[in-house]
């Protein structure tokens, strides 16, 4: 797995997303996977999942679960101090055709500050650069170049001590 994602972000640098080999795939069973592996890291949260079934685009599927792994990580670590802790997962397709994911955690939230960094190449949250729980930074950055190269739009919105929504939107024919 960790070979096919270096792969994949060596084509994203190198070729910038343009000559990428997308296929048909299903969202749903995409996230549900990926959800899968992360309630089997993280027993201790409650996934609430509202996904609609059979939702297929033009994709790459290992892009896509490394977008869905990363976002669902971040929403796991922000709720660790949480006595109650919860993710809200959502997939829905709007009138307009276009596919909507919102995953909402009751995390630790960020500051106005943090939300305008956390986008940032290196920039993490636990300055203590801790791998186990803080990463390199480059998690939130590399979702933003796989939505932009899958022809997706990232975005977050947080309130401290209330928890972070990320909402994801793609265009149904890719």
């Amino acid at each position: 797995y960790l070979n096919l994602i270096s792969q994949r972000l060596i084509d994203i640098v190198l070729l910038d997303g343009k000559n990428l080999n997308l296929e048909n795939i299903d969202i749903s069973q995409c996230l549900n996977k990926a959800i899968n592996n992360i309630i089997d890291t993280y027993t201790d949260i409650t996934f609430i999942k509202n996904i609609e079934k059979n939702i297929i685009v033009k994709s790459d599927e290992i892009l896509l679960h490394s977008l869905f792994t990363n976002i669902l990580k971040n929403a796991a670590i922000a709720c660790e101090n949480k006595i109650n802790k919860i993710i809200e997962i959502s997939l829905k397709i709007d009138l307009n055709d276009e596919i909507y994911l919102i995953i909402k955690d009751n995390g630790k939230g960020m500051t106005e500050e943090q939300l305008d960094k956390v986008l940032e190449p290196f920039y993490t949250l636990n300055k203590d650069r801790n791998r186990k729980t803080s990463g390199m930074g480059l998690g939130l950055p590399l979702c933003v170049k796989i939505c932009e190269v899958l022809n997706g739009d990232i975005k977050i919105t947080s309130k401290l001590g209330e928890g972070t929504i990320v909402t994801i939107k793609f265009k149904r024919n890719g």
